[in-house]
């Protein structure tokens, strides 16, 4: 005799076999996270250390006392976000994503400040005016990132004929608040790109520098709270990010 089943009570169980999974995923994952950040910590503080022994009065080179003073500061700064992030894991505030009135001036100059050297090596020239908008309601982790990935994306993807020229500015559309990151780069054909470039592990330029994680990381940032964002490239002509908030 054939067993009768019940659809309702196998979708239950197949439900509740899948959330079993996933948790098991997630706290194996977030492990994995907390001993990756852990253990960066150590290099990290040995590289601080190394700078703390340096003798900077023997330094009598400006240009190079300006390297260790830049070192310094992305090391401190390094550290500092290592910190934040264990604090958070250790108390799961990552599943809650903070919200919270940000100046883009501000989080732009923390961003800038992380990559003094690589700004300054590249002769990087960043315009910004954030005079309309002069503030944005979303998560300071996200939006700090958001300005790291795209202002070393346009470096990175620079044309080797001129030196690279970021604008970034703040605009208001039909009561949403707007951002766009502007630079005059080697670009992207969209026509080829178009439905894979927030894609994780994407790359479509042969540059060793790259991982292919950072547009996928951009994208899941503005996304994950209800913003959206549009990308306007030509090859050898540049490429806009435009981001739009969700309003909070």
């Amino acid at each position: 005799m054939a067993r009768l089943v019940n659809p309702k009570k196998e979708m239950e169980v197949k439900r509740n076999e899948l959330i079993k999974e996933l948790s098991s995923t997630n706290e194996k994952l977030k492990r994995l996270t907390i001993t990756i950040s852990h253990d960066l910590r150590s290099p990290v503080n040995n590289l601080m250390a190394l700078i703390e022994l340096l003798d900077l009065e023997k330094i009598k080179d400006q240009e190079n006392l300006e390297i260790v003073d830049m070192l310094q500061k992305s090391t401190k700064g390094l550290k500092t976000h290592l910190d934040e992030f264990l604090t958070s894991l250790k108390k799961e505030e990552l599943l809650v994503i903070k919200v919270e009135t940000l100046s883009f001036q501000e989080l732009l100059n923390q961003s800038t400040s992380a990559i003094k050297s690589l700004i300054k090596n590249s002769n990087a020239n960043i315009i910004s005016d954030f005079s309309e908008v002069p503030t944005v309601d979303f998560n300071k982790s996200y939006l700090e990132s958001l300005f790291l990935n795209l202002i070393s994306n346009s470096i990175k993807y620079t044309r080797p004929d001129i030196d690279p020229v970021i604008k970034i500015f703040s605009f208001s559309k039909a009561g949403i608040t707007g951002l766009s990151v502007k630079d005059n780069g080697i670009g992207f054909d969209m026509e080829k790109v178009e439905k894979r470039i927030f894609g994780f592990d994407q790359k479509f330029h042969n540059n060793e520098e790259s991982q292919g994680i950072g547009l996928y990381l951009v994208h899941n940032y503005v996304t994950a709270l209800g913003g959206r964002i549009e990308v306007k490239s030509k090859p050898d002509k540049g490429t806009e990010f435009v981001i739009y908030f969700k309003n909070q």
